[in-house]
């Protein structure tokens, strides 16, 4: 499971069906669920697409439709307000048998790629993109048949830099170089314009989540084995493990990381449990 915020202060989950839950952050109400007809690996949201990786290999760009495009909505509170995902699929990739299924997604800094870690330890990206919401355009769509695109354009591979399934992609601050994790039980830091691999540390139980500090010098890494590991990651050479915690008294995996933007608070929580732990960290740690 795991899930992501849009900017109407709702959160879009996905679990082990094949479907997206939008759920109303203000009172946790489910609003609304799209049907996909395979399991969600990953996704996305950008201003025009909710982007959907699923576990067949396809890759699907779903539109959406914005309040300040929906005038019914204009005299609505901000916490009715809330953009709707189409039944409108605008373009889609498909990814060949043998670099595996999309498992991860993260697009870079500038939005001009989708970096993706797949189900067999391939790492690399697709050079598409996020389009802009422009209004003009859109209505001039919504007046004729649009047909949709399949997505030509060549996944780009930087590497296998794992023998397991990559569960975690995530920038390293505004350099050129990223931090993976994978079933293969490690992480590892690799520079992303040569795609050679700089530093792997073998960790203890199987990694399942990911955060990083907005200025990429700490790592924190959750572990099915319900321990959550914070790596100093300044020296990409040689991290090192600077605190672990753990939660729950059960052995339950750290499903899902969110860092603050100034890496002072974590959000933990699993799906085996309801409860969600903050934790601080101080500035000298």
């Amino acid at each position: 499971m795991d899930f992501i915020w849009d900017t109407y202060s709702r959160i879009h989950v996905w679990t082990d069906m094949p479907q997206v839950y939008m759920i109303a952050s203000h009172n946790a109400q489910e609003e609304e669920t799209i049907e996909i007809s395979t399991r969600v690996s990953s996704m996305l949201l950008t201003q025009k697409h909710m982007i959907v990786a699923r576990e067949d290999g396809l890759v699907q760009w779903h539109k959406l439709d914005h309040p300040l495009h929906n005038y019914a909505q204009e005299k609505q509170n901000e916490d009715e307000k809330k953009m709707k995902v189409l039944n409108d699929v605008d373009q889609e990739y498909v990814f060949e048998s043998q670099d595996g299924a999309p498992n991860y997604m993260h697009y870079s800094r500038g939005f001009k790629k989708i970096m993706i870690g797949t189900s067999y330890g391939l790492l690399g990206y697709l050079p598409v993109e996020a389009e802009k919401l422009d209004e003009e355009e859109d209505e001039e769509e919504k007046e004729g048949e649009k047909e949709k695109k399949t997505i030509t354009t060549p996944f780009v591979e930087l590497g296998r830099f794992h023998t397991g399934k990559i569960t975690g992609v995530k920038p390293l601050g505004i350099s050129s170089q990223f931090v993976t994790i994978s079933e293969d039980r490690t992480l590892a830091i690799w520079e992303g314009t040569t795609g050679s691999q700089i530093s792997r540390v073998h960790q203890q139980s199987t990694p399942v989540s990911l955060a990083v500090s907005h200025d990429g010098q700490v790592a924190f890494v959750g572990s099915e084995a319900g321990v959550v590991r914070v790596f100093d990651v300044s020296n990409r050479n040689m991290p090192r493990l600077l605190k672990q915690f753990r939660f729950w008294e059960e052995s339950i995996p750290v499903s899902n990381l969110r860092a603050s933007h100034n890496a002072k608070y974590i959000l933990a929580s699993s799906v085996e449990s309801d409860l969600v732990y903050v934790f601080s960290q101080k500035a000298q740690d």
